[in-house]
């Protein structure tokens, strides 16, 4: 039997003592000359010679069709205005349309919700009937927004296809109609 060669490989390295050393962080000076040194990029790499481009190739020219010399494709136009300074950045106001569009996408739920939070004052204020019929209608309420509005506008109120949400909605709020007109208020 042949014996199977392995080749040496280097030994392992230990990570030096202390906090480890991230991406961003700059290593522990050794002396204070070194820390006020300014910190140098590295070497480019090395190019072998089976790497290196060929010095007595001939120049390749651009095909007929196309322009000689095309500008960059993300070189910006000519007349492009000038970069605003720091100085007017920092003047202006910062505008978010995105998060002034997201704060009114969800207004069909905000309503609802307010319906129910004013039944629910008005159960507490000792008008049992009253606040229940306010809570059926404001349920019922979803029902007709989730109808009426588009998947994407209904928001919070959309759960499922539109077909289930207002069977449920409605079950729930005419159940809860029913019930406000039928059951006794306490005495």
């Amino acid at each position: 039997m042949s014996a199977l060669v392995v080749p040496p490989t280097e030994p392992e390295r230990k990570p030096a003592p202390g906090p480890p050393a991230g991406r961003h962080r700059r290593p522990a000076a050794a002396t204070p000359a070194e820390a006020q040194a300014p910190v140098r990029a590295p070497a480019p790499p090395q190019v072998s010679p089976v790497e290196a481009p060929l010095v007595d190739a001939p120049p390749v020219e651009a095909p007929p069709s196309l322009p000689a010399e095309a500008p960059p494709v993300d070189a910006p136009p000519v007349d492009a205005p000038p970069a605003p300074s720091a100085e007017v950045l920092a003047s202006e106001p910062i505008v978010q349309p995105a998060r002034v569009e997201r704060r009114w996408r969800e207004w069909p739920i905000t309503l609802v919700l307010a319906c129910v939070l004013i039944s629910l004052i008005v159960v507490a204020a000792n008008h049992f009937r009253r606040g229940s019929v306010l809570l059926a209608a404001s349920v019922l309420l979803a029902t007709g927004l989730r109808l009426v509005l588009p998947a994407r506008q209904a928001g919070l109120l959309a759960v499922r296809s539109r077909l289930v949400d207002v069977i449920a909605l409605g079950g729930l709020g005419g159940g809860l109609m029913v019930l406000a007109l039928v059951v006794p208020p306490p005495s």
